[in-house]
């Protein structure tokens, strides 16, 4: 009867450890990684307007959600970008947005393969990567929901010919996916830590980064920080708003 007490405490506990963050039209649930959430609008930015200059944020008004995380000097490098891949507002989407058209073009073609893909076809599918490139991708897999479906990964970006090994500065784990309607494009950078790579970045070849990518998909996925199956949880977690 003790037994049976205290598993529903520890079940109780569980329960009341999620949070829930609702706005926009999309509900997403987080557990106790992270302290707290907020929402705002990311501007609507096109092509045209932004001209010759580096194509960050190109993309429609759309909601981003912040998560408050707990790793010391990352706390803040936690979003989810839920941006539609339509706006009634331009003549054209794929001129007016042409990173997002492209990269949901890419996406859409790797989401009905039944093969994982590799980081460079990744890299094509992420409308993140405007001034930078994959550096290492590890742990490919594929995560789907009622909602939405796509590619979550470990992942380092770069702007150099190499780049950095594993390091607790740079090491993301990123999601890809789309609305199962097609409507949106849903894009998650959570930062985490292992116990076991570098604190600090250094620069490596691309065998050693190669390397590096096998040492990570060794790795226990809960003996990140946080757990990578609490990360996935979060992504299955988000639906539409009722």
């Amino acid at each position: 009867m003790r037994c049976k007490f205290v598993l529903a405490l520890l079940c109780c506990s569980a329960l009341t450890a999620q949070q829930l963050a609702t706005k926009y039209g999309i509900t997403v649930q987080y557990a106790a990684d992270f302290t707290g959430h907020s929402w705002k609008q990311e501007p609507k930015l096109t092509q045209q307007e932004i001209g010759t200059d580096i194509p960050e944020g190109v993309a429609p008004l759309r909601p981003a959600l912040q998560l408050k995380g707990r790793l010391p000097g990352r706390a803040d490098d936690n979003t989810i970008e839920v941006t539609p891949l339509g706006d009634r507002s331009v003549h054209d989407f794929a001129k007016a947005y042409p990173g997002l058209n492209s990269a949901a073009v890419a996406l859409r073609a790797l989401l009905v393969r039944s093969q994982l893909p590799g980081m460079k076809a990744l890299e094509k599918a992420d409308p993140g990567t405007v001034d930078a490139a994959y550096s290492l991708c590890a742990r490919v897999e594929r995560v789907e929901s009622p909602w939405v479906r796509g590619f979550v990964f470990l992942v380092q970006t770069t702007q150099e010919e190499s780049g950095d090994l594993p390091n607790n500065r740079e090491l993301t784990y990123r999601f890809l996916g789309i609305t199962r309607d097609g409507a949106y494009f849903v894009a998650a950078s959570v930062a985490v830590n292992h116990a076991s790579i570098l604190r600090e970045p250094v620069y490596a070849n691309a065998q050693k980064l190669r390397d590096s990518e096998r040492q990570l998909a060794g790795f226990d996925e809960n003996s990140f920080q946080p757990p990578l199956s609490r990360l996935k949880a979060v992504i299955r977690s988000m639906a539409a708003a009722h």
